[in-house]
């Protein structure tokens, strides 16, 4: 299965601060929880920890 576009194996390299919202925050998925929203500086202990496999972009907060 081919994910989209925008999601990013983490066998494929780890995101960079770049990546990271305005709030310093990526979207990781993992098999026990779904996505979970870390801090980028806490990206090594959160995949490693919970055996994250994929990566996002955090998503645009809704217009109000």
């Amino acid at each position: 299965m081919t994910a989209p576009e925008n999601i990013y194996a983490l066998a494929d390299g780890y995101p960079t601060i770049k990546d990271a919202d305005p709030h310093g925050m990526i979207l990781y998925f993992c098999q026990k929880w779904g996505w979970v929203l870390a801090d980028y500086d806490e990206a090594e202990d959160v995949i490693d920890g919970l055996n994250c496999t994929h990566w996002t972009y955090t998503p645009q907060p809704p217009a109000i």
